[in-house]
């Protein structure tokens, strides 16, 4: 079943396969690479769960946690059956530019933490050479 509203909302049951999204840098102004990223990847869950309706499991996240951390990836929808009934959906492909970022600023660390055990090792090399020489006199 499918609903078209006055304003230019597709509504379906099932699945539904669309062809990419125009992401071209000349249709985009105020552009501004998303902060914190990891600190807001870090309140989300991702969970698995069951549809009320027909029992189907199925995985994601849930509106109302993303709707704190990243609320432009969030809409009010209505049923299709009821258009009274409101519910908060998740435009999905928004939360990949936050997930990018996320890993980016965890890459950051990893490489700081590498970086330290790189000088703890070199350290600990030269404590231990060090020791050889004095034992070797």
């Amino acid at each position: 079943r499918i609903d078209m509203s006055d304003a230019g909302h597709l509504i379906c049951n099932g699945n539904i396969t669309a062809f990419g999204s125009t992401s071209d840098i000349k249709l985009k102004e105020n552009i501004k690479v998303i902060p914190d990223a990891l600190d807001k990847v870090k309140q989300l869950k991702g969970v698995t769960f069951n549809y009320k309706k027909d029992g189907k499991i199925s995985t994601g996240l849930i509106a109302q946690d993303l709707e704190k951390v990243l609320p432009e990836a969030v809409y009010e929808s209505s049923d299709i059956d009821n258009d009274e009934d409101k519910h908060l959906a998740i435009r999905y492909g928004n939360t990949v530019g936050l997930l990018v970022e996320a890993i980016k600023e965890q890459q950051k660390e990893i490489d700081t933490l590498n970086d330290y055990v790189k000088l703890q090792s070199a350290s600990i090399m030269d404590m231990e050479k060090r020791l050889n020489e004095l034992e070797d006199k």
